[in-house]
Protein backbone atom coordinates (compact mmCIF):
# COMPACT_ATOMS: atom_id res chain seq x y z
CA UNK A 1 0.00 0.00 0.00
CA UNK A 2 2.64 2.06 0.58
CA UNK A 3 4.16 1.58 -2.88
CA UNK A 4 0.61 2.77 -3.92
CA UNK A 5 0.48 5.83 -2.01
CA UNK A 6 3.78 6.82 -3.34
CA UNK A 7 2.51 6.38 -6.60
CA UNK A 8 0.11 8.31 -6.43
CA UNK A 9 1.69 11.11 -5.00
CA UNK A 10 4.33 11.23 -6.99
CA UNK A 11 1.84 11.42 -10.01
CA UNK A 12 -0.14 14.48 -8.18
CA UNK A 13 -3.20 11.58 -8.24
CA UNK A 14 -5.94 13.18 -5.54
CA UNK A 15 -8.02 11.33 -3.47
CA UNK A 16 -10.45 9.79 -2.51
CA UNK A 17 -10.03 6.89 -4.19
CA UNK A 18 -12.09 3.74 -5.24
CA UNK A 19 -10.63 -0.13 -4.65
CA UNK A 20 -10.79 -0.49 -8.06
CA UNK A 21 -8.67 2.62 -8.74
CA UNK A 22 -6.18 1.79 -6.45
CA UNK A 23 -6.30 -2.07 -7.48
CA UNK A 24 -5.35 -0.75 -11.08
CA UNK A 25 -1.85 1.12 -10.29
CA UNK A 26 -0.64 -2.32 -8.80
CA UNK A 27 -2.43 -4.87 -10.92
CA UNK A 28 -3.19 -2.62 -14.44
CA UNK A 29 -5.96 -2.33 -16.15
CA UNK A 30 -6.31 -6.26 -16.77
CA UNK A 31 -7.27 -6.53 -13.22
CA UNK A 32 -9.94 -9.18 -11.79
CA UNK A 33 -12.29 -9.74 -9.14
CA UNK A 34 -9.64 -11.52 -6.94
CA UNK A 35 -6.93 -8.42 -8.08
CA UNK A 36 -9.83 -5.64 -6.44
CA UNK A 37 -10.30 -7.96 -3.44
CA UNK A 38 -6.72 -8.67 -2.74
CA UNK A 39 -6.50 -4.93 -2.33
CA UNK A 40 -9.00 -4.43 -0.03
CA UNK A 41 -8.02 -7.16 2.29
CA UNK A 42 -4.73 -4.93 2.00
CA UNK A 43 -6.48 -1.69 3.13
CA UNK A 44 -8.09 -3.42 6.19
CA UNK A 45 -4.84 -4.90 7.24
CA UNK A 46 -2.95 -1.32 6.04
CA UNK A 47 -4.33 1.11 8.00
CA UNK A 48 -1.94 3.23 8.83
CA UNK A 49 -1.52 4.36 4.90
CA UNK A 50 -5.14 5.27 3.41
CA UNK A 51 -8.07 5.88 5.32
CA UNK A 52 -11.83 5.01 4.48
CA UNK A 53 -14.27 8.12 4.04
CA UNK A 54 -16.68 8.61 6.93
CA UNK A 55 -19.34 8.97 4.73
CA UNK A 56 -18.56 7.08 1.87
CA UNK A 57 -16.51 4.38 3.14
CA UNK A 58 -16.57 2.49 -0.03
CA UNK A 59 -13.70 5.77 -0.73
CA UNK A 60 -10.26 6.01 0.54
CA UNK A 61 -8.27 8.93 1.15
CA UNK A 62 -4.60 9.55 2.20
CA UNK A 63 -3.79 8.88 5.88
CA UNK A 64 -2.18 12.28 7.40
CA UNK A 65 1.21 12.28 7.82
CA UNK A 66 3.37 13.41 10.69
CA UNK A 67 5.43 16.07 10.81
CA UNK A 68 8.02 14.42 8.63
CA UNK A 69 6.18 13.91 6.21
CA UNK A 70 6.46 9.82 7.15
CA UNK A 71 3.25 7.74 6.37
CA UNK A 72 2.94 4.47 7.83
CA UNK A 73 6.69 4.47 8.96
CA UNK A 74 7.59 5.63 5.09
CA UNK A 75 8.87 9.58 4.23
CA UNK A 76 7.26 11.14 1.10
CA UNK A 77 9.11 10.50 -1.89
CA UNK A 78 10.41 13.97 -2.42
CA UNK A 79 10.93 15.09 1.02
CA UNK A 80 12.77 11.48 1.56
CA UNK A 81 15.33 12.52 -1.15
CA UNK A 82 15.78 15.97 -0.35
CA UNK A 83 17.11 14.66 2.73
CA UNK A 84 19.20 11.92 1.15
CA UNK A 85 21.20 14.92 -1.07
CA UNK A 86 21.17 17.36 1.83
CA UNK A 87 22.93 15.23 4.27
CA UNK A 88 25.91 13.62 1.77
CA UNK A 89 28.79 15.63 1.68
CA UNK A 90 29.80 17.19 -1.61
CA UNK A 91 32.75 14.80 -1.45
CA UNK A 92 30.46 12.15 -1.53
CA UNK A 93 30.41 12.26 -5.30
CA UNK A 94 26.71 11.90 -5.71
CA UNK A 95 25.58 12.36 -8.70
CA UNK A 96 21.98 11.60 -8.77
CA UNK A 97 19.26 10.25 -6.26
CA UNK A 98 16.58 8.02 -7.93
CA UNK A 99 13.27 6.84 -6.44
CA UNK A 100 12.03 3.49 -7.79
CA UNK A 101 8.57 3.85 -5.76
CA UNK A 102 7.19 0.04 -6.74
CA UNK A 103 9.99 -1.28 -4.88
CA UNK A 104 10.39 1.48 -1.71
CA UNK A 105 13.96 2.22 -3.01
CA UNK A 106 16.35 5.47 -3.45
CA UNK A 107 18.92 4.42 -5.90
CA UNK A 108 22.35 6.49 -5.27
CA UNK A 109 24.44 7.23 -8.25
CA UNK A 110 27.80 8.19 -7.40
CA UNK A 111 31.72 8.56 -8.96
CA UNK A 112 32.71 5.78 -7.00
CA UNK A 113 30.41 3.17 -6.02
CA UNK A 114 32.78 0.72 -3.81
CA UNK A 115 34.51 3.87 -2.32
CA UNK A 116 31.37 5.43 -1.31
CA UNK A 117 29.59 2.78 0.28
CA UNK A 118 32.80 2.08 2.70
CA UNK A 119 32.55 5.82 3.72
CA UNK A 120 29.45 6.24 4.05
CA UNK A 121 27.93 2.69 5.50
CA UNK A 122 26.65 3.60 8.39
CA UNK A 123 25.32 7.30 7.38
CA UNK A 124 23.61 5.06 4.60
CA UNK A 125 22.03 2.56 7.30
CA UNK A 126 20.59 6.26 9.29
CA UNK A 127 18.95 7.41 6.29
CA UNK A 128 16.85 4.31 5.51
CA UNK A 129 15.86 4.41 8.97
CA UNK A 130 14.52 7.96 8.79
CA UNK A 131 12.67 7.82 5.70
CA UNK A 132 11.81 4.25 5.69
CA UNK A 133 13.05 3.64 2.25
CA UNK A 134 15.68 1.06 1.39
CA UNK A 135 18.69 2.82 -0.29
CA UNK A 136 21.47 1.33 -2.89
CA UNK A 137 23.96 2.05 -4.67
CA UNK A 138 24.22 1.47 -8.37
CA UNK A 139 27.33 -0.68 -9.66
CA UNK A 140 28.09 1.68 -12.33
CA UNK A 141 30.92 4.16 -11.64
CA UNK A 142 31.41 7.87 -13.53
CA UNK A 143 33.62 7.24 -16.41
CA UNK A 144 34.94 11.01 -16.51
CA UNK A 145 35.64 11.04 -12.74
CA UNK A 146 37.19 7.93 -13.17
CA UNK A 147 39.81 8.61 -16.25
CA UNK A 148 40.40 12.41 -14.18
CA UNK A 149 41.89 10.66 -11.25
CA UNK A 150 44.01 8.71 -13.40
CA UNK A 151 45.14 11.68 -15.35
CA UNK A 152 45.88 13.25 -12.01
CA UNK A 153 47.86 10.13 -10.11
CA UNK A 154 50.28 10.23 -13.12
CA UNK A 155 53.66 10.78 -12.07
CA UNK A 156 56.47 13.38 -13.31
CA UNK A 157 57.94 12.16 -16.78
CA UNK A 158 55.27 9.59 -17.45
CA UNK A 159 52.30 11.44 -20.09
CA UNK A 160 49.07 9.63 -21.49
CA UNK A 161 49.09 8.89 -25.32
CA UNK A 162 46.04 7.72 -25.33
CA UNK A 163 42.85 8.41 -23.33
CA UNK A 164 42.10 5.91 -20.25
CA UNK A 165 40.24 2.61 -20.91
CA UNK A 166 38.08 1.11 -18.14
CA UNK A 167 37.90 -2.50 -17.86
CA UNK A 168 34.49 -2.73 -15.71
CA UNK A 169 34.59 -6.71 -15.11
CA UNK A 170 38.46 -6.59 -14.25
CA UNK A 171 37.62 -3.40 -11.75
CA UNK A 172 40.78 -1.51 -13.91
CA UNK A 173 41.46 1.54 -15.95
CA UNK A 174 44.53 1.18 -18.23
CA UNK A 175 46.42 4.10 -19.68
CA UNK A 176 48.92 3.98 -22.65
CA UNK A 177 51.91 5.98 -21.45
CA UNK A 178 55.27 7.81 -22.84
CA UNK A 179 58.03 7.96 -20.64
CA UNK A 180 61.05 10.11 -20.36
CA UNK A 181 64.51 8.51 -20.09
CA UNK A 182 64.76 9.65 -16.88
CA UNK A 183 61.73 8.00 -14.88
CA UNK A 184 62.12 4.59 -17.38
CA UNK A 185 64.38 2.70 -14.70
CA UNK A 186 61.86 3.52 -12.08
CA UNK A 187 58.75 2.66 -14.35
CA UNK A 188 57.65 -0.23 -11.92
CA UNK A 189 57.80 1.68 -8.94
CA UNK A 190 56.19 4.59 -10.08
CA UNK A 191 53.45 3.13 -11.52
CA UNK A 192 52.83 0.99 -8.30
CA UNK A 193 52.56 4.19 -6.21
CA UNK A 194 50.54 5.74 -8.83
CA UNK A 195 47.94 2.77 -8.89
CA UNK A 196 47.83 2.11 -4.80
CA UNK A 197 46.89 6.42 -4.99
CA UNK A 198 44.52 6.05 -7.64
CA UNK A 199 42.55 2.72 -5.79
CA UNK A 200 42.36 4.59 -2.72
CA UNK A 201 40.11 7.18 -4.32
CA UNK A 202 38.31 5.42 -6.60
CA UNK A 203 38.17 1.47 -5.42
CA UNK A 204 39.83 0.52 -9.01
CA UNK A 205 43.12 -0.52 -10.14
CA UNK A 206 45.19 1.70 -12.51
CA UNK A 207 47.73 -0.28 -14.69
CA UNK A 208 50.33 2.54 -16.90
CA UNK A 209 51.34 0.57 -19.85
CA UNK A 210 54.45 1.68 -21.73
CA UNK A 211 53.63 2.37 -25.74
CA UNK A 212 56.95 1.74 -26.42
CA UNK A 213 57.24 -1.59 -24.98
CA UNK A 214 53.90 -2.62 -24.86
CA UNK A 215 55.05 -3.84 -21.23
CA UNK A 216 52.40 -2.96 -18.59
CA UNK A 217 52.92 -2.16 -14.63
CA UNK A 218 50.04 -4.28 -13.13
CA UNK A 219 50.29 -4.15 -9.38
CA UNK A 220 50.12 -7.10 -7.55
CA UNK A 221 47.88 -5.86 -4.71
CA UNK A 222 44.72 -7.42 -3.36
CA UNK A 223 41.59 -7.00 -5.20
CA UNK A 224 39.76 -3.95 -4.77
CA UNK A 225 36.09 -3.75 -3.86
CA UNK A 226 35.26 -3.39 -7.37
CA UNK A 227 37.12 -6.12 -8.44
CA UNK A 228 35.31 -8.51 -5.88
CA UNK A 229 32.09 -7.35 -6.84
CA UNK A 230 32.60 -7.82 -10.80
CA UNK A 231 34.50 -11.27 -10.22
CA UNK A 232 31.71 -12.18 -8.18
CA UNK A 233 29.49 -11.92 -10.97
CA UNK A 234 31.43 -13.91 -13.36
CA UNK A 235 32.12 -16.50 -11.13
CA UNK A 236 27.56 -16.98 -10.87
CA UNK A 237 27.65 -16.24 -14.33
CA UNK A 238 29.85 -19.57 -14.93
CA UNK A 239 28.19 -21.58 -12.57
CA UNK A 240 25.11 -21.18 -14.32
CA UNK A 241 26.07 -21.06 -18.19
CA UNK A 242 25.13 -24.36 -18.56
CA UNK A 243 21.73 -24.85 -16.50
CA UNK A 244 18.66 -25.13 -18.53
CA UNK A 245 17.14 -21.88 -18.39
Amino acid sequence: MRAIRAYLEETERRSPFRIQELAEVWFGSTLDEDDVAEIGDALSRERQVFRPDLRRPYLYGFREKDADGVAGGKMEMNRGRDRITQILPEEAGLIRCSAHVAEGVYELAVHFPARFREAYKDLLHVLEQETGWSVRVRETPHQGRLFEEAYRVLPEGISARKAPALRLEAGEVSVSVDLTPEVRPNFEALASRASEDFESVTGFRLVLVDAASGHDARPASAPSGAMEINRAYLLIRERFANLPH
